[in-house]
């Protein structure tokens, strides 16, 4: 009795949070919503995109005069006509909110490459980023922010027109439409994209696919894109020889081209040298086999000034060690 009692009790606590969320999506906004994740919800259940303002509040005068003369109560319920608005304040005082929250907004910042304050980010319901841009002091009217919104509708539609192209698409042609769409991405969002990238090595098994920059195969290109995502969770849980021998791995199963061979061998000698496991002979043999893999390649004037480094690096410690 007790264990169905506390269950009908969370699913009438979970419908009545259901329906405050129904009635803040068809409410007009009258103040910003300050929590991410709920802002993230509304939108999504709303259907209306995602405005993201990053803000400094107690450092930033610029973020003072948006918070206070631009998003009015009045402003902020004609724009939640058509969007969600969030404001992610990125403060320098400790005490003047929760740890957690102050750095999870911190974190907020670095995901979406935050890079001034005041600054804008423009979401369809779905994730899509489309627009990215700092609030340049001349734009900090309540005319000029619109029209600054407005500015993205192209890019907007693009990627929208981009992603309805894969659900329709079959095979390699779906293969070439992710590509498409991944190409559009900003490059620091894809990888919430991660179910779309290790579709295409399946999608393209001839490695036959167009891509969007009109080379052709698919295949390999997104094997070594998968092995990026395998490596990022070793290389978090301090794996880093395992995270080395992820990238290596691809060397013998993808079909790619000197470029991505070149790519994957300094990848994989790269998180070995970081382990410091590994000796330094060993990673400037993969380093001189990366060189080989594509000469002629601009990553092959890097790779020869790495290989130079380790090696000075190496003669000066056996002169100490003398």
């Amino acid at each position: 009795p007790l264990m169905s009692a506390g269950s009908g009790c969370a699913a009438l606590i979970a419908s009545f949070f259901a329906l405050l969320i129904a009635a803040s999506c068809s409410k007009p906004q009258t103040a910003l919503i300050n929590d991410f994740d709920q802002a993230q919800e509304v939108s999504n259940k709303s259907g209306k995109d995602l405005v993201i303002i990053f803000t400094g509040s107690d450092w930033n005068e610029s973020s003072k005069t948006l918070l206070a003369s631009v998003f009015t109560e009045d402003y902020i319920k004609k724009l939640s006509k058509k969007y969600v608005l969030c404001n992610i304040d990125i403060l320098q005082d400790a005490n003047a909110a929760d740890e957690a929250v102050l750095q999870k907004n911190y974190t907020l910042a670095s995901e979406y490459a935050v890079q001034a304050m005041p600054w804008f980010i423009l979401q369809t319901p779905q994730g899509e980023l489309y627009g990215s841009t700092a609030g340049a002091e001349e734009s900090l009217t309540q005319e000029s922010v619109i029209s600054l919104f407005e500015s993205f509708a192209d890019r907007r539609k693009q990627l929208v027109t981009l992603k309805k192209k894969i659900t329709s698409a079959k095979g390699t042609e779906k293969a070439s439409a992710i590509d498409a769409f991944l190409s559009a991405v900003e490059s620091n969002r894809r990888e919430q994209y991660e179910d779309l990238i290790r579709q295409v090595p399946d999608l393209d098994p001839e490695n036959s696919a167009p891509a969007a920059d009109g080379t052709t195969g698919l295949r390999g290109k997104y094997m070594l894109q998968s092995a990026y995502l395998d490596a990022i969770g070793k290389y978090q849980n301090g794996a880093l020889v395992e995270a080395g021998n992820t990238f290596f791995a691809v060397l013998d199963t993808a079909p790619l081209t000197g470029a991505q061979k070149q790519e994957a061998l300094y990848m994989g000698a790269y998180m070995h040298a970081m382990s410091g496991e590994t000796e330094e002979t060993t990673v400037i043999e993969w380093l001189e086999k990366a060189v080989e893999a594509d000469p002629d390649g601009e990553g092959a004037v890097q790779i020869r000034a790495t290989i130079d480094q380790i090696r000075a690096n190496a003669a000066a410690a056996s002169v100490l060690e003398e």
